[in-house]
């Protein structure tokens, strides 16, 4: 089953606090965190604008639809 995946700035401590508290929720086991700032995160790989991934939050639905 493909996940909802959530892209998030984990340098970003206001974001990193609310991601953390999503992924103790119910259904977060359906959603893949992924932090932008990680040495292995490809923003091109992605279909993402690498400046605009640290500007505004990304979302990739399950049919792989980027939503800002």
């Amino acid at each position: 089953m493909k996940k909802l995946t959530v892209f998030y700035d984990g340098l970003c401590q206001l974001c990193s606090r609310e991601i953390n508290h999503y992924k103790t929720q119910a259904g977060a086991d359906l959603i893949q965190f992924v932090d932008i700032t990680s040495s292995t995160f490809d923003a091109a790989a992605e279909g993402i604008d690498p400046v605009k991934a640290h500007q505004v939050m990304h979302v990739k639905t399950t049919k792989g639809e980027i939503l800002i």
